[in-house]
């Protein structure tokens, strides 16, 4: 039998029957490898994360997603019924090589992302900067951050007050 020919729509219904699990674990059994391949490479980092690595030992990039807007981007599921596709991932980026170092699943497309803070305070170590969206923004968990030895990055709020306590890096602009 030779090759059958199938439409981007048809991959796309098939590949949503299979569990979560299969791709996780498909997932996670690549990522050795491609950072190994990221070892590897020759083209040099972005000034910004040259830089904080020259303070900081590794760099975070820290984002939750619903995944009900992700899915609706799939032609196949566009049509879906609105809250069938719920859920929501949150996602740590290792900024230098731009690959996930953890992800994180829950159903309720309705939570917080202050849901995952257990789970990312579980992969904080001293002397990374983790870089947070204004939806982690919540003090007690700055507080565990900084306690156990990392620093942060995010967007301040409108009525935030805050001081300068020491300039890393200045530029003219």
């Amino acid at each position: 039998m030779g090759a059958v020919k199938v439409s981007q729509p048809a991959l796309s219904k098939r590949l949503l029957t299979f569990p979560a699990e299969l791709f996780q674990q498909v997932f996670y059994s690549l990522l050795p490898r491609l950072r190994e391949r990221w070892q590897a490479r020759q083209r040099p980092l972005p000034e910004s994360v040259s830089c904080a690595l020259r303070h900081f030992s590794r760099i975070y990039g820290v984002d939750g997603s619903t995944l009900e807007a992700l899915f609706r981007k799939l032609a196949a599921l566009k049509d879906t019924p609105p809250g069938a596709l719920a859920g929501k991932i949150c996602t740590v980026i290792d900024l230098a090589s731009r690959l996930p170092e953890q992800i994180w699943y829950t159903q309720d497309a309705a939570v917080h992302d202050t849901h995952f803070f257990k789970e990312i305070l579980s992969l904080i170590q001293a002397g990374t900067l983790w870089i947070f969206d204004r939806g982690f923004y919540d003090f007690t968990f700055v507080d565990q951050v900084i306690e156990r030895g990392g620093h942060f990055i995010t967007r301040l709020k409108s009525n935030a007050v805050f001081g300068v306590q020491n300039v890393l890096y200045q530029t003219l602009v």
